[in-house]
């Protein structure tokens, strides 16, 4: 029997649950209002694929592998013409012509079902549609996954609970990031060199997160782990539009005119509250002070306004 209907009355937690529960067979469809869809092949409970594997043009998960690095665009041509000339199934054919080991391509399976569950446990709004169907339709010839649903919503919560963590105590979506050509070498996580690539240029936070293939949760780990190996930087925006690919120079500026104004900052809160009693008999014409520590006093006066211009701060 047929189940559709729409996400605001049943959310997908409770629509994965109620399949695992039950231990259906079938498949289930996604549609979300701005045109996005997911497609999730079940059997007997347990999730055997999110690649739908009955589309046509270029097929998700060979994106998917394209964009992580692990096929180049001519293998995935390659692939393409095979699956197209012979109709074998594109996991099959990965498998034949070794351009993926077993493990590896087993392990993006999973990877990229659990991308999409992250992805559909988000949304709030869209209609689902589950079909049930026999053995034959379903693709357990190939590499079936065979993973919990409640699991993998599970995980997806999870992963949603800290990526709202991250946004809300590290860093604001604008924010600006550039590389440090000069940064200490090293291996990096395959997550880390994914986005250092896309840092081809400064690019903001919420760009990054819209290039990049790994997913929001996965993409912030990735910027978080990066910052910590000072393998990149936040940068002024405005300067990085204006520098380009000049980010080192973008960072010691920036830390510069942040380290000046901080302290100047400081020392007018200073000034303006714990001496504030004192320096009021300090004027030139009190006499409390004499001639030459006042002409000093105009001095580093006149030495501050020039530095805080300099910066393109108005004194």
């Amino acid at each position: 029997m047929a189940i559709r209907g729409s996400l605001t009355e049943f959310s997908v937690p409770e629509l994965m649950q109620l399949l695992a529960l039950q231990q259906k067979t079938g498949v289930l469809s996604f549609q979300h209002p701005k045109g996005q869809t997911h497609v999730l092949f079940f059997w007997r409970g347990r999730v055997l694929a999110a690649a739908d594997r009955r589309r046509t043009g270029r097929h998700e998960f060979l994106s998917h592998v394209y964009q992580n690095q692990l096929l180049n665009l001519d293998q995935i041509e390659s692939v393409e013409n095979i699956n197209q000339s012979t109709g074998q199934d594109i996991f099959t054919v990965l498998l034949a012509s070794g351009a993926i080991g077993r493990d590896r391509l087993t392990e993006e399976m999973r990877r990229y079902t659990q991308r999409v569950s992250d992805e559909l446990v988000s949304w709030t709004v869209g209609a689902y549609d589950f079909s049930p169907c026999d053995d034959k339709s379903l693709p357990t010839h190939g590499l079936p996954i065979h993973m919990n649903p409640e699991e993998l919503v599970l995980e997806s919560m999870r992963r949603a609970d800290e990526l709202a963590t991250m946004k809300e105590s590290m860093f604001a979506p604008d924010s600006t990031l550039a590389r440090i050509e000069d940064a200490p070498p090293g291996p990096l996580p395959r997550e880390c060199t994914i986005v250092l690539r896309l840092l081809d240029h400064p690019r903001t936070i919420i760009e990054l997160t819209q290039h990049s293939p790994l997913g929001d949760f996965l993409t912030y780990e990735a910027i978080s782990e990066l910052l910590g190996r000072q393998r990149i930087m936040i940068v002024d925006s405005d300067e990085a539009r204006r520098l380009g690919g000049k980010q080192k120079i973008v960072a010691t500026f920036s830390f510069a005119a942040f380290a000046g104004i901080l302290t100047l900052l400081i020392g007018s809160v200073l000034l303006g509250t714990g001496f504030a009693p004192l320096l009021a008999h300090s004027r030139p014409d009190s006499g409390w002070l004499d001639p030459g520590v006042t002409g000093r006093r105009a001095q580093v006066t006149t030495e501050v306004e020039s530095q805080l211009s300099s910066l393109g701060v108005t004194p």
